[in-house]
């Protein structure tokens, strides 16, 4: 099975905080439009458009390995939220573990946020098509093959709703819908819906599918961070502890957990690269063979 990336890296962690002056290189802004796009719902949309930045310059060598880094967005977010110093600034600058000037790194915005396809943009409002972690994979493949014309890419980066989605882009993983798309309901839904909607335990069950069913696809060495005062990702549940224990092939997964402190802040910790950069350094040291 071929893979997509040469390392995954999961932060379970989501919100952009104001830009300190950059020495990171200015990001480059495009699009690509798929045509006749057909989401998982079977509705089609006739021009689906994905929008994206980029920092550096792409290298690919004769044996297609290359200096691609892919980075997924979480819930609400968009390309922006990675462009600030808190991230950026301990990611991107120059001798940092993902030096611009070495690295080519793509920020998409998934569908339904930033300046791609979604109800707002498109004048379909509520007749835009029912969207799903699928369908952004599938959009995901689409721009990396088509538009950038990759194979691979070095690194997979994910936050929060992005990290469930860092993977096989050959074959889409399970890991996490099930899960990430519950957490966003639970935020978005009255109790009272929720007992209309799932009244039993067999009804929750059959919404999606298990979220632990793709661990055992992934093929590339992965980290998957969480901190312990993540209060959407309690560490209490022992998910990533467990799914890389159970669930995938061994030697491939890695779960670290950051301890409680002055300097983390629950789920946003994810913006706070300093707090994870090590673990990102160690996965590019093990992923580099």
């Amino acid at each position: 099975m071929k893979s997509w990336t040469k390392a995954i890296l999961s932060l379970a962690l989501l919100s952009p905080l104001i830009c300190a002056k950059a020495l990171w290189p200015k990001p480059s802004s495009g699009s690509f439009n798929i045509e006749d796009f057909t989401f998982d719902s079977g509705e089609i949309i006739d021009s689906l458009n994905i929008s994206y930045q980029t920092l550096g310059e792409l290298k690919v060598n004769s044996d297609g390995s290359n200096n691609a880094v892919v980075l997924l967005h979480g819930t609400t977010g968009s390309s922006a939220q990675f462009l600030v110093e808190e991230f950026a600034g301990a990611l991107f600058n120059p001798g940092q573990p993902l030096d611009a000037n070495e690295y080519f790194i793509i920020m998409r915005d998934a569908i339904g946020h930033g300046n791609s396809s979604k109800p707002s943009n498109t004048g379909l409002r509520a007749s835009f098509p029912k969207y799903q972690y699928p369908d952004m994979i599938r959009a995901d493949h689409f721009l990396l093959t088509e538009h950038f014309k990759l194979n691979r890419t070095r690194l997979t980066l994910g936050v929060s709703m992005g990290a469930w989605k860092g993977g096989d882009y050959e074959k889409q993983p399970a890991a996490g819908l099930g899960g990430a798309l519950m957490i966003q309901l639970v935020l978005l839904s009255s109790p009272s819906y929720w007992q209309r909607a799932f009244p039993t335990r067999e009804a929750v069950n059959n919404y999606t599918y298990n979220p632990k069913v793709g661990l055992k696809n992934i093929r590339v060495p992965l980290t998957a961070v969480n901190t312990a005062d993540d209060l959407l990702n309690p560490i209490e549940l022992g998910f990533l502890e467990d799914g890389v224990a159970n669930d995938m092939t061994p030697g491939y997964g890695r779960a670290v957990t950051i301890p409680a402190s002055n300097e983390t802040t629950g789920h946003d910790s994810y913006i706070m690269a300093v707090l994870w950069k090590i673990e990102l350094e160690k996965l590019l040291a093990r992923s580099a063979a």
